[in-house]
């Protein structure tokens, strides 16, 4: 349940999610980061010869000095931007090449987001940009603070487990694409359970002091 707010050799920022964990990588040339798993907050020092890449998942993030949010939820890697500019590419992609005509480009062209867009990428398929985001809700685990807002139960489920030892899984998939709206505190499992069982037709089965099933109701 610990998120940790951390300085950068270059004065940059990182407050990093609960169970989220990131390695950085500084030269004289680049600043290069990757979020292994989680989420985090990133407020990034202005250093215009030496970009800030973070790699998360296949995406990577490139930024000058601004201000982003980088989460991954099962195979999807969602960027918000908050301030600034940041530019999204396919990690391990070619450098741009001349257009050939007649000649397809197998690289996704690179995208550009403007303040409040968010980014989403889930596997090598699906690239979409969110117009408006929820800001509050992109912030609100900064805060201690889970807020849903038409998130699948399963993604649900993902969020909430990154601040407790209890661990919550979606045994039936026919509710795993249930959409839930509501905030939670962060780590207040049994809350959690008891909206869900409360608002959807399932239940909850404790299979230990750590581990919580939640199944179709027969």
């Amino acid at each position: 349940g610990e998120t940790r707010v951390v300085t950068l050799a270059d004065n940059s920022r990182v407050t990093l999610d609960a169970a989220s964990r990131i390695s950085i990588r500084y030269s004289t040339e680049r600043r290069d980061l990757t979020l292994e798993r989680g989420q985090a907050y990133f407020d990034v020092a202005k250093d215009r010869n030496r970009p800030f890449r973070v790699t998360a998942g296949d995406q990577v993030v490139v930024a000058t000095g601004t201000a982003f949010n980088i989460e991954l939820v099962g195979d999807e890697v969602l960027v918000t931007l908050l301030e600034g500019e940041v530019i999204v590419s396919d990690a391990g992609a070619p450098a741009p090449r001349l257009a050939i005509p007649g000649v397809p480009s197998v690289a996704r062209p690179a995208v550009k987001l403007a303040t409040g867009q968010q980014f989403i990428a889930a596997g090598a398929e699906t690239r979409e940009i969110e117009q408006d985001v929820n800001v509050e809700k992109t912030n609100a685990w900064r805060s201690g603070k889970i807020m849903l807002d038409g998130d699948t139960l399963a993604e649900a489920v993902a969020r909430m487990n990154r601040y407790s030892r209890i661990t919550l899984s979606v045994e039936s998939e026919e509710i795993s694409s249930l959409r839930i709206s509501g905030v939670f505190n962060a780590g207040d499992t049994d809350a959690f359970i008891e909206a869900v069982e409360a608002y959807f037709p399932v239940e909850a089965r404790r299979m230990s002091a750590s581990s919580i099933e939640i199944h179709a109701k027969s």
